[in-house]
This record gives C-alpha cells, sequence and structure tokens, in this order.
C-alpha cells in the first residue's frame, strides 16, 4: 500500500527526531510543541504507541546524550511499527515539509533515510556527531 501522504495534523499523535527547523531557524521543543498543538496535533516528547506522525529533523551536530544518538531511538521504533505484518502506517515527515503541513498541505509520507539502516545496525557509541544525516 502506497501512503497518499497526510495533509493535516489534526488529531495526531506527533513526535519530533534531531533539529527541527522552521523558515531556516532552528525550532526548539516549547515551540515546536505551540507549533504542532496550533495545528491540532498532539505533540509528544518520546515515540508512543499513539504516535501517528514522526517528524525527521537534521541530526548535524546533534548531541550523543547517555549512550543514545538523538533520533535514531525513534527511527527504530518507526521502522518496527512499519515492518510489523498487519501493523499501522506511522507518517515519516521531513522537517522542510512541516510548514506546509501546518498550512494544511499535502505533503509526501518519506522513507526512512539510506543511511539510516546502517546506523541502526551498529553499537550506539560507535555513532558519532554528525554522521547521520537527514
Amino acid at each position: 500500500m502506497v501512503c497518499p501522504g497526510v495533509s493535516s495534523l489534526r488529531w495526531l499523535g506527533v513526535v519530533a527526531t534531531g533539529w527541527v527547523y522552521v523558515d531556516g531557524a532552528h525550532i526548539v521543543r516549547r515551540d515546536l510543541r505551540r507549533l504542532i498543538e496550533s495545528g491540532g496535533g498532539r505533540f509528544q516528547e518520546e515515540f508512543q504507541g499513539s504516535t501517528d506522525v514522526v517528524i525527521q529533523g537534521y541530526y548535524l551536530n546533534h548531541q550523543i546524550q547517555e549512550d543514545r544518538y538523538g533520533g535514531v531511538d525513534a527511527l527504530d521504533q518507526l521502522w518496527r511499527a512499519r515492518s510489523k505484518p498487519g501493523g499501522r502506517h506511522i507518517h515519516l515527515v521531513r522537517t522542510d515539509d512541516l510548514v506546509d503541513l501546518l498550512a494544511g498541505g499535502q505533503v509526501l509520507c518519506r522513507r526512512l533515510p539510506r543511511d539510516w539502516e546502517k546506523f541502526r545496525k551498529m553499537p550506539r557509541k560507535s555513532i558519532r556527531r554528525g554522521q547521520l544525516g537527514s
């Protein structure tokens, strides 16, 4: 089944990975929460069973914290959810498409980035800052 994309965040659970930019400016989580909630979505700090949309931000200069590379875990959970037979579809939207989505435009549902698969298999400590792009 091909996903037609998503045109609204209304009633959808949304989680962001990496650094999210809107019109070239980095958006901190507090402001991102406001944007998503103003668009009718439910902002989530972490990937959950009720997550409907993952916003894939940029990982350049993203920090490694507590042996976890920010966002890789959310992408891993997205991959697992999409891989389950009969599992529900979760949309993956790039940070570049967020403005269009908030304006009510139809945006494509993306595939996981090609380089994500090799990082998923690596031990977390071997992933260095800036290696995973978006």
